[in-house]
């Protein structure tokens, strides 16, 4: 049995058994229960059909007890949908597309529609200049349509410097038509990071981290390259190199109060991008020391400071102390002398 639904109107679908006792009766899309129900007659209603996910093949089962013999009653319902042709959520196109010279490249298109396109309804093509030319079916370029009118490859086999370019594809049935462009790109080496620059309140006695946006790779996985060196130095640049997951990088173990100059540049199997023009950064002045070791060195100055300057007071004081009570008992000694001597 088939059912024609018109795109966004409600679908019901009605499973009855003439069954004693009831049977257990379902509803199905594919191996998706829809509805269950114990009844003789079932409903299930598809609101606002749509052309990409609704149009399938139902099915509907039920039995009772005595079904364990001859298995569950089964019949099957197809649900068509009108529609325009558009994209299939399910076989998403790749319109960005590499490939080497003499290379081989597919270019497929696949769509739902209902009523499905016929061949005459597919055509592709190529901009030349700014006018869009038919392509043909030849031997360098194979055009093909699939058995049920929903999918078109367009294959290209020793590819050449004059088919790198963009493609379009068009379709259309009696409700509508799509399109589709694509672009070919021959495999070169990458285009130069974008936008290199410092990154905002990085900046730090001995580090500051760089940040940039990847160019195109060329069609190969690519690496980046950071060059650094001191402004006033005559040594030769740093390299870093960082994989092309990372768009950002620390630079470490800087001198502080330095000015640097940065650039960058990328590299895949095909050859190295051109450099990216020169930035500069300047560290932080600073010690080398931490600042916790700064503070316990200050402090321990200063109390040792105190300790000594209170010693030499001290040592002073005692000295001073002492001196006249040593000259008082010399003094008194002598005199105890004298009198000694004018007793008779």
């Amino acid at each position: 049995m088939v059912i024609n639904a018109t795109e966004n109107d409600d679908v019901h679908l009605v499973c009855e058994f003439d069954s004693d006792p009831v049977a257990n009766i379902y509803i199905l899309n594919g191996t998706r229960i829809l509805k269950r129900g114990h009844n003789n007659t079932l409903v299930a209603t598809i609101s606002h059909a749509r052309c990409e996910y609704d149009a399938a093949v139902y099915s509907c089962q039920g039995g009772n007890i005595h079904s364990n013999s001859t298995g569950m009653q089964e019949r099957v319902l197809q649900v068509f949908v009108k529609c325009a042709p558009r994209i299939s959520p399910f076989s998403p196109p790749v319109t960005n597309i590499s490939r080497t010279i003499n290379g081989f490249v597919v270019l497929t298109f696949t769509i739902k529609a209902y009523p499905p396109p016929n061949r005459a309804a597919y055509s592709w093509y190529r901009l030349n200049d700014s006018a869009w030319i038919t392509i043909i079916d030849v031997y360098t370029a194979n055009i093909s349509i699939s058995a049920d009118g929903l999918q078109t490859n367009m294959s290209i086999s020793r590819l050449q410097s004059a088919d790198f370019g963009r493609y379009r594809v068009s379709v259309y049935n009696d409700l509508g038509n799509a399109t589709q462009e694509y672009e070919l790109r021959a495999h070169y080496k990458p285009e130069p990071p974008k936008n290199l620059n410092v990154k905002e309140g990085s900046l730090n006695v001995d580090s500051f981290t760089v940040e940039w946006e990847p160019g195109f790779n060329g069609g190969e996985e690519q690496t980046f390259y950071i060059q650094y060196k001191p402004m006033e130095s005559t040594l030769q640049w740093t390299d870093v190199n960082v994989s092309s997951n990372s768009w950002k990088y620390t630079l470490l173990g800087l001198q502080s109060g330095t000015t640097y100059f940065i650039k960058m540049f990328a590299r895949n199997i095909v050859g190295i991008s051109d450099e990216t023009d020169v930035v500069t950064a300047t560290t932080l002045v600073g010690f080398a020391n931490s600042p916790s070791t700064l503070t316990s060195v200050a402090i321990g100055a200063a109390i040792g400071g105190i300790v000594c300057f209170t010693l030499s007071v001290v040592g002073v004081f005692c000295w001073k102390k002492r001196k006249p009570t040593k000259q008082k008992q010399v003094v008194m000694q002598y005199e105890d002398l004298i009198g000694d001597m004018k007793t008779p």
